[in-house]
Order: structure tokens, then sequence, then C-alpha cells
């Protein structure tokens, strides 16, 4: 791999690149790195990735973030880190919604119900002083629709 230093090109050793994938796996930042090896930020990411270390893109360019190995995610709303399997498929394109699906229902009871001048905190009391019963029609309270 050839590093444009000034004008000309150098060679990195595969010593060096070992020594980049070390220092990287032992906790310092890609920033701490490109400083003290005195190597573009790029290049870094490109050896990072070459050594299949997981990496995904945190702006259009050339930053680059290592992956979290374990399955979570942290929910925008409850800032709760959870399992990935708790957060919905977007509907465009390939990635995961920002909130979880706890705070997604949440969400949209909230707003069904200011539609009816509703208060959530009000609707639960209501539910209570009626033991989970629809007062209209009696039957168990179990899915609550853009209707109410």
């Amino acid at each position: 791999m050839n590093v444009k230093r000034g004008n000309r090109f150098r060679n990195i050793t595969p010593a060096e690149k070992v020594s980049i994938i070390n220092r990287y796996n032992s906790g310092d930042s890609v920033d701490t790195i490109v400083r003290a090896q005195q190597y573009g930020e790029r290049l870094i990411y490109q050896i990072l990735h070459e050594a299949g270390v997981a990496l995904y893109r945190t702006d259009r360019y050339t930053k680059f973030k290592a992956l979290d190995p374990t399955n979570n995610k942290v929910c925008t709303r409850c800032v709760i880190e959870k399992p990935k399997s708790d957060f919905s498929h977007a509907s465009l394109g390939n990635h995961l919604r920002g909130e979880c699906r706890q705070c997604t229902v949440k969400r949209t009871k909230i707003r069904n119900l200011k539609k009816l001048g509703l208060t959530l905190e009000d609707y639960e009391g209501m539910i209570a002083t009626q033991h989970n019963l629809c007062a209209s029609c009696g039957q168990l309270e179990t899915y609550m629709g853009s209707g109410g």
C-alpha cells in the first residue's frame, strides 16, 4: 500500500499495518493513531477495514466508527440500550428506526388521544375506573386504533 507524503509515495510495511491494528484493538481512537503514526485518516480506516474491523459511515465522507459488536442499539426517545430486535425496520432504506417499538406505540397512542382531547394520564385513569373494559360495549380494552 502506498502512502502519499508530500510529493512522494512511501510503502507501508506489514509491521506498520500490524502496529496500527494493535493500537486500535488496544483502545486507541483513530484520531490518536492518525496523530501518532502521521498517516491520513482515510488510510487508517482502509487498513482497519482490510483487517476485518466492522466499520460504518458517520457522515458522507471518510469518517468511520466501529460497529457495536453487541447486538444492541440506543433508543433515541427513551435513551435506553435495547436489543436490535426491539427496533422496527425503516420504511425506506436498509436500516432500523431510531426509536424502539415500545416508544413508537406510546407516541402513537398519545397522538391518537390528543385528537380526542385526552392525555395519557386521563386515559389510563378512565381505563382503571372501568376495570379495563370499554364503556360503550363492555369488551376488554386490547387495542386502541386511530378512532380511540
